[in-house]
């Protein structure tokens, strides 16, 4: 039985995210004086130089809340694991300053992988039941494979760690789903890893993610924490699914590490169909495809963690359930094979996750005002007032009067500024509902067409020009006497 507390649980959790949270707070100053940071420019988005100092503070808060159990003599703690991901976390350290090379980081990681493997006895000596009733032994191939597989886990999150929150999120749904194996298995010392894992994790997330309110990441996990958790569970899934007492199937760490595996797959594999390097930074993951469809940072992360907590429960069902590993194992190629198909034709996948994202009311990204057309003229100004006086906040807008030049007709229209942008559909269905909303006016969520982007062009005397008769590219170009009123106040949240 599992000898770990509900109580010694919790307690463990929070003291690890505590001193996580603290080593971050008092780091982060420390590491934009030290340059430790990383700078905006190129294919990154943020604004602001960040510091990467996540990834020391989860390792930090790891190595004090193990002393701690050690010296209190409250349970055993991998000290093995602290001194290979100590390695792996100084050369993310260095290659977060100064940018190693490849063939250093990989080597390094080899060489943590065969600590884990002379010294904690950690190998992938079988594959599971997968072709047949029998176990598939590695036999001679057991260590060159184990090193590969750890290379490979090791470098999965290390790739998907692109947006804020995503490495975090995803990485706190795989410790929970081997969280409830190492307790039905009754591994302690796994199980307090993983609980002290979870909880420093959750320590950076209050830095990373965009919770509700916060638009940008405090701080970023950097090389170092993500090929340090990586890493992590590099050790945990072969931990855990061999020997035998095994607490699950190999092909059940398949389904619990899915996402990160399969991004990883089918990047190199649509990487290699393209005729390109493997190695060469591009845009083809999962999370980018979902930001290309207009997802929000905040939406793509929860939505990836979501489907890794189904794949996840997928593989304990299989697990517990008793299904044979080859169906499992099958199962899981067909879906990455679906997964690789979608993934190299992104022209045909992105519209779809439009579709998708329009049927659940998301806000889109770059979204951060609500159109009203058909105005009255005479009328507007006090049409848009009593709208926004209808909701609960403040905000600003601006009355347009535009005029069609084929047609010489006057329009009317207004755009109001949203500050609370994680609320956009939930404004304009208040707006919709409005009871100041008349009949015919037309209320949607507004974003300024930026014509340079759009592919719908007409030639004219041998010159591309944008495609004409479009009201909403001319929105602000052709507006003519505008008039703005500002509402003044505290915006609530």
């Amino acid at each position: 039985m599992f000898s770990l507390t509900v109580v010694e649980t919790v307690a463990l959790l929070i003291s690890t995210l505590l001193l996580s949270a603290l080593s971050i707070h008092v780091m982060a100053p420390v590491a934009v004086k030290l340059g430790l940071t990383d700078k905006p420019g190129g294919r990154k988005h943020h604004e602001h130089a960040t510091p990467l100092v996540g990834g020391i503070a989860i390792y930090l808060s790891l190595l004090v809340s193990g002393l701690l159990l050690k010296w209190y003599e409250l349970g055993d703690f991998n000290f093995l694991f602290i001194a290979a991901g100590g390695a792996l976390v100084l050369t993310g350290l260095i290659d977060d300053y100064c940018e190693l090379s490849i063939r250093i980081r990989m080597g390094v990681q080899a060489l943590a992988s065969l600590v884990m493997i002379l010294m904690a006895g950690i190998v992938l000596n079988d594959l599971g039941a997968i072709v047949s009733t029998d176990l598939l032994m590695l036999g001679y191939f057991a260590v060159p494979i184990t090193i590969l597989g750890v290379v490979a886990i090791t470098n999965a999150l290390n790739m998907m760690d692109g947006i804020d929150g995503l490495a975090g999120a995803v990485s706190c749904v795989c410790l929970g789903l081997l969280l409830s194996v190492a307790m039905v298995s009754g591994s302690v010392p796994d199980a307090i890893l993983i609980v002290s894992a979870m909880g420093a994790v959750l320590g950076f997330l209050l830095f990373n993610f965009h919770w509700f309110g916060i638009r940008k990441a405090h701080v970023f996990l950097g090389d170092s924490g993500s090929t340090m958790l990586g890493f992590l569970f590099a050790w945990l899934l072969i931990s855990l699914s061999q020997g035998e007492g095994r607490a699950m199937q190999p092909v059940t760490a398949l389904w619990i590490f899915a996402v990160p595996l399969m991004d990883l797959a089918g990047l190199i594999i649509r990487r290699l169909w393209l005729k390109r390097s493997p190695f060469k930074a591009d845009r083809g993951h999962l999370h980018h495809l979902l930001l290309d469809a207009g997802f929000r940072v905040r939406q793509a992360v929860v939505l990836i963690a979501a489907i890794q907590v189904l794949l996840g429960l997928i593989g304990l069902m299989g697990l517990y359930l008793d299904i044979p590993d080859r169906v499992m194992f099958i199962s899981f190629l067909l879906l990455f094979s679906l997964y690789c198909y979608l993934i190299i034709r992104p022209w045909r996948v992105v519209p779809r996750l439009r579709y998708v994202h329009q049927c659940l009311s998301l806000t889109v990204r770059g979204c951060d005002q609500v159109y009203v057309g058909n105005l009255d003229i005479e009328t507007a100004i006090e049409n848009i007032e009593q709208m926004i006086n209808s909701l609960n906040h403040d905000h600003t807008f601006r009355v347009y009067e535009y005029s069609d030049k084929q047609t010489d007709r006057l329009y009317c229209f207004a755009v109001i500024d949203i500050h609370m942008t994680d609320n956009m559909s939930k404004v304009c269905r208040q707006l919709v509902r409005s009871k100041f909303s008349k009949p015919g006016f037309i209320i949607r969520k507004f974003i300024v067409r930026n014509p340079d982007n759009d592919r719908r062009k007409v030639v004219r005397e041998g010159e591309t020009t944008a495609r004409l008769g479009d009201r909403r590219s001319a929105v602000i170009s052709e507006v003519k006497n505008a008039v703005k009123k500002s509402f003044t106040g505290q915006v609530l949240d």
